[in-house]
């Protein structure tokens, strides 16, 4: 078989926060939208990007050394970065002692990695075979749904459930395929503001369309709440409206993720938005779902 191949950001192997009970995360790259408070700017782009984490660089200069490109530079104690020149060669990483392979926490990290469908299933097999759990998340992972069909198949050959985590606003083809191969949907909905110019909005339409597609006991929502952003009656009424038009009953409300700001700053780019706590503005919004009937999850 000829696998296609994979565009991929980074593999989280012991998640409790993305789908029911213990699983895999594999993060896909590519992501059409840029919301302002998106936690996530390292998946975005599909082009090759350098990150740089000062605050673990210890100051060795070994990536100084191995940079043909000279990316990167050290003056005064400073290390310094010229993403401009870098090619993704990944000789930096190699060199550096702080930049470990699938560590948790490392220096540098050069973004997106491609693989073939059985090389990454390979990879997280051990883990697939313990937990017994895959979620597909992003980025927007049905960009590349060809390939994800490739990967569910083998997964749901071994018996892995599946989860696919998406905005859903891909073409009607792209869940069309994937739907005897995912087990649940977790769909995030993007605020709802006609008006709003500070948006990327999808159209509404094509949201309802595709949740028409879907067996309504395999979906649940996931709304973040943003202040100023998606915590408007306006917004929380049409997300109730659309769900109840798709008969359509979970809805998992999620506050802001407090370590966006490291992702910009990885990438050389200012976070605009300092904070986004509001835990008041959460529990607000739960009442008010649970007020329209829905089945309402808070997470902290």
């Amino acid at each position: 078989m000829n696998y296609q191949l994979l565009k991929y950001n980074s593999i989280s192997w012991d998640s409790y926060t993305d789908g029911p009970g213990r699983r895999v995360v594999l993060f896909l790259q590519g992501c059409e939208y840029r919301c302002p408070w998106c936690h996530s700017p390292h998946t975005q782009d599909m082009e090759l990007a350098l990150l740089f984490f000062e605050s673990l660089c210890i100051g060795c200069s070994r990536c100084e050394k191995n940079c043909p490109a000279g990316v990167h530079s050290f003056s005064a104690g400073i290390h310094q970065i010229h993403r401009e020149r870098c090619t993704g060669c990944g000789l930096c990483v190699e060199g550096c002692p702080q930049s470990i392979e699938g560590a948790s926490g490392t220096v540098l990290k050069i973004v997106p990695k491609t693989s073939s469908i059985k090389s990454i299933y390979d990879l997280m097999r051990p883990q697939l075979e313990y937990c017994g759990a895959l979620t597909i998340s992003g980025g927007e992972p049905l960009l590349q749904w060809g390939a994800v069909k490739e990967l569910l198949a083998l997964c749901k050959a071994a018996g892995v459930e599946t989860a696919i985590e998406t905005t859903l606003t891909a073409d009607e083809r792209a869940i069309s395929e994937l739907l005897s191969l995912v087990d649940l949907w977790l769909v995030g909905l993007r605020p709802l503001e006609k008006n709003n110019p500070l948006l990327n909005v999808p159209d509404e339409s094509i949201t309802t369309r595709n949740l028409g597609l879907l067996s309504k006991d395999r979906v649940c929502i996931r709304y973040p709440i943003i202040p100023g952003y998606t915590d408007s009656s306006e917004s929380l009424g049409t997300a109730s409206d659309l769900m109840e038009r798709a008969a359509i009953r979970r809805i998992e409300v999620l506050p802001f993720n407090q370590q966006a700001g490291h992702y910009y700053l990885s990438l050389g780019r200012q976070f605009n938005i300092e904070d986004l706590t509001a835990t008041n503005l959460v529990n607000q919004a739960g009442d008010f779902f649970r007020s329209r009937g829905l089945s309402v999850l808070i997470t902290q």
